[in-house]
């Protein structure tokens, strides 16, 4: 299957387990989902959280105070 930026799998120690055993096995699989991560990771910022949290709550358009 194809991944995004990870594995999800349950919070179990022999699921997490698993998880890496399949990054092990696959460098490439590896390297591309930690390439995905880490673009996903820039794309996170305070302001965006919170105008999506805003957004979530019915208050696009408010003002955040600082």
């Amino acid at each position: 299957g194809s991944f995004q930026a990870g594995i999800v799998c349950e919070p179990r120690p022999q699921a997490v387990a698993e998880a890496i055993d399949r990054f092990a096995a696959d460098p490439a699989l590896a390297r591309d989902t930690g390439a995905r991560a880490a673009r996903r990771v820039r794309e996170i910022s305070w302001p965006h959280v919170a105008t999506t949290l805003m957004d979530a709550l019915g208050l696009a358009g408010a003002q955040i105070r600082r």
